[in-house]
């Protein structure tokens, strides 16, 4: 079973915090798409995790430049499953590829050392450890750069070739020097080094001489110039033909000793694979830990109970919007166990926002990471279910009402296991009245089943039923609205000073009494007639008694 509905993911945020879980090698990237949920019976292993974050977050906190020094070493991390594959099978890697791994080990004695300087005792599963065999393997006369030769040391055949081969070479352009000199001095002319000489049409003599001359040949030519060439000759011929064929008895050779470095690769490829794990495990922790520094979070306190407190509670998302608008963010808290709990209170009042934090903070800290907040305690859940916005399934022609009953049915078939479901406004594409029925019925079916249900609405009376927690948004109570709605009326200041006047907290309402207003608040604030407002009041009563 997922642990979270796909939507859900999209609606409570999480693109937004993977997004910044920001790790830096191919093996980081994929243990990031690869995380899993702790699930229930896995609270001593997430502990465990969050103890390495907890650590990790002090020794970036000491030691700074060494975790950069770290991470700039990730970035250099290439994928070499590929390689691993082809030396698993027994392939001869190529120059290149011998190169890419000789890179590799080089990175990780520069890793394992600079996790040394931390002091720190590293699990068995981020210890990245230093392969110095390979790295003498890949340098034989341990140079100790990044760079990869087919070294002499290697072959005694392989050396010997290559010391013919200079030898030719070496023959070769001496005996075309003293030719091209020769030729130089019989010319009159200056012979490029490559044997090439290129004399302008116009020097008609010249060219004459050069078409006479039995040790040169037409090359090419442009409208301006003409271009001849030495001729090869035959003692250079034999040379040449003698180069071709210890090339390829170099070639030859050196394919044996990419066979035998290769086949020594083998016996060491689970330590190389062992280490690309390390490397991305503890890139992804590292990543985790910054992005609990960055933005300000806390390590959860997992209990084997049946709760969900958290206090001060922040939807990352959200807080970074702001911040980009210069606005400050209102932290909510909430205290939830099984069963069913209400949130009441009117549209603005961010009841949509602590539904998504509440999901948000669960999914983080049962991903292994800490969250916004002053504090969290929570039981682990089995599954996190959100139906939240307006949904429509076009492909299925539903309406936004048989779309969000078909969420819901999925949810109370869940309901039954330990998890945590999140509906946001429920009923709110169909009528009020068998809205608030059906609303009514799931709340009473929801409320006595072992998952943690959270409930958003509109409709009075819902949170009232028995054995219900009703949370109420504190909205806009204690404000003077005279003077709340002058400011809004001057442009300089407009909407945006309602947000800095509601009060997004949550209290507990302990027993029927009526919840305040603000939808009607907000209307008039927002310049809606008085005659308006008082029939909707009005209608408002008759509404409300008709439910009774």
């Amino acid at each position: 079973m997922m642990f979270i509905n796909e939507d859900g993911l999209e609606k409570i945020g999480a693109r937004f915090v993977m997004e910044r879980i920001q790790t830096q090698t191919p093996y980081g990237h994929l243990a990031k798409k690869q995380m899993k949920p702790f699930r229930r019976g896995e609270e001593e292993a997430l502990e465990m995790h969050l103890q390495i974050i907890e650590v990790l977050s002090q020794l970036i906190a000491k030691h700074r430049y060494t975790f950069v020094e770290i991470r700039n070493q990730f970035k250099k991390v290439k994928d070499l499953s590929g390689s691993f594959a082809r030396i698993e099978a027994g392939e001869a890697l190529s120059v290149p590829e011998l190169f890419e791994v000789k890179s590799l080990v080089l990175i990780l004695a520069e890793i394992e050392s600079a996790l040394k300087t931390l002091k720190w005792e590293v699990p068995d599963t981020l210890a990245v450890k230093r392969q110095e065999t390979i790295e003498d393997l890949l340098d034989p006369e341990h140079h100790g750069i990044n760079t990869f030769y087919l070294y002499d040391a290697y072959s005694e055949e392989l050396a010997s070739i290559r010391k013919t081969l200079k030898k030719l070479e070496d023959d070769i352009r001496r005996i075309q020097k003293e030719k091209r000199l020769q030729l130089e001095n019989e010319l009159n002319i200056k012979i490029r080094p490559n044997g090439e000489v290129t004399v302008s049409k116009e020097n008609k003599d010249l060219i004459s001489a050069l078409e006479t001359c039995e040790d040169l040949a037409y090359s090419a030519e442009t409208y301006m110039n003409i271009t001849f060439k030495i001729r090869e000759n035959e003692r250079v011929d034999v040379l040449q033909t003698q180069k071709e064929e210890l090339i390829q008895l170099e070639d030859v050779e050196s394919f044996k000793v990419r066979e035998m470095l290769s086949a020594e690769l083998q016996s060491h490829i689970e330590g190389l694979r062992n280490n690309t794990q390390a490397v991305g495990n503890l890139d992804l922790i590292i990543a985790k830990s910054y992005f609990g520094i960055g933005f300000n979070c806390v390590k959860p306190e997992i209990s084997v109970g049946k709760e969900l407190r958290i206090v001060d509670g922040r939807h990352p998302a959200v807080e970074e919007r702001l911040k980009r608008e210069e606005k400050r963010y209102k932290p909510v808290s909430i205290d939830v166990s099984e069963g069913a709990t209400c949130i009441t209170g009117a549209n603005m009042g961010g009841k949509t926002v602590t539904l998504k934090m509440t999901g948000i903070l669960v999914w983080l800290a049962q991903m292994g990471l800490f969250v916004p907040a002053e504090s969290m305690k929570l039981s682990l859940r089995d599954f996190i279910f959100v139906s939240i916005g307006d949904e429509q399934d076009v492909d299925l022609g539903l309406s936004t009402f048989g779309a969000e009953i078909i969420k819901v049915t999925k949810a109370v078939e869940l309901s039954d296991q330990c998890g945590l479901i999140l509906i946001d406004e429920l009923a709110r594409g169909t009528n009020p009245k068998e809205g608030y029925a059906i609303s009514q019925a799931l709340i009473n079916r929801l409320k006595t089943k072992g998952s943690m249900t959270i409930i958003t609405t509109h409709f009075d009376g819902l949170a009232d039923a028995e054995d219900v927690k009703h949370l109420q948004v504190c909205g806009l109570q204690g404000v003077d609205f005279t003077k709340l709605k002058s400011e809004i009326e001057d442009p300089s200041i407009g909407m945006d000073i309602l947000h800095e006047h509601m009060d997004y907290r949550l209290k507990e309402i302990h027993s029927p009494e009526e919840v305040p207003k603000d939808a009607v608040r907000i209307a008039h604030l927002m310049g809606l007639s008085s005659d308006i407002l008082d029939d909707a009041r009005h209608i408002l009563n008759e509404f409300n008694r008709n439910l009774e």
